[in-house]
């Protein structure tokens, strides 16, 4: 789910706001054209899943989580914070929406870090199962609404633990 855009936006926000989401600033014409990009992109996962075709709505799924983190890293709220700390507020909160959105998006695919990630969200069980036609809002959580730090979702495997996986699993070209 965006590799570390979860632990790394969870960590920021929790440091700088605590464990809420922040209030301040108003989104603007990056968020809503990055709110039209998500949308694409879940709608072309939304297809893929549906014709069962996993290896291409996988593709869109990681475009999706691309779309998150050039967001955080163009708009760079532990930068922002500095100089205008509502705008940081506002980026960080985007922020924690989109990893609420990778949740429910990446959820068929990978299940056990989608359901870590709505805990630490704190989502309610209705929450949880938002359809993915409806999953991209970037003010879902509202400020206030409180959420837990987690550790990273997955670890960082160093480059021989990489060949050495694609050597047993890779199959054939």
């Amino acid at each position: 789910m965006g590799i570390d855009l979860v632990h790394r936006t969870l960590k920021l926000a929790a440091a700088q706001f605590g464990e809420r989401v922040p209030a301040g600033g108003e989104p603007g014409d990056r968020e809503q054209a990055l709110a039209r990009d998500c949308a694409a992109a879940v709608g072309e996962y939304r297809s893929h899943l549906r014709s069962v075709e996993f290896r291409k709505a996988v593709q869109a799924l990681r475009r999706l989580w691309t779309l998150g983190n050039h967001y955080l890293e163009d708009r760079a709220p532990w930068n922002l914070i500095r100089q205008d700390r509502e705008a940081g507020a506002m980026v960080l909160r985007t922020a924690l929406n989109l990893v609420r959105m990778f949740a429910l998006a990446a959820e068929p695919i990978l299940p056990f870090s989608a359901q870590r990630v709505f805990d630490a969200l704190e989502l309610t069980p209705a929450e949880r199962k938002v359809p993915l036609q409806r999953c991209v809002d970037l003010s879902a959580l509202a400020p206030g609404r409180r959420f837990q730090l987690i550790p990273p979702l997955f670890r960082r495997m160093d480059a021989a633990e990489v060949e050495r996986l694609k050597a047993q699993f890779g199959g054939r070209n």
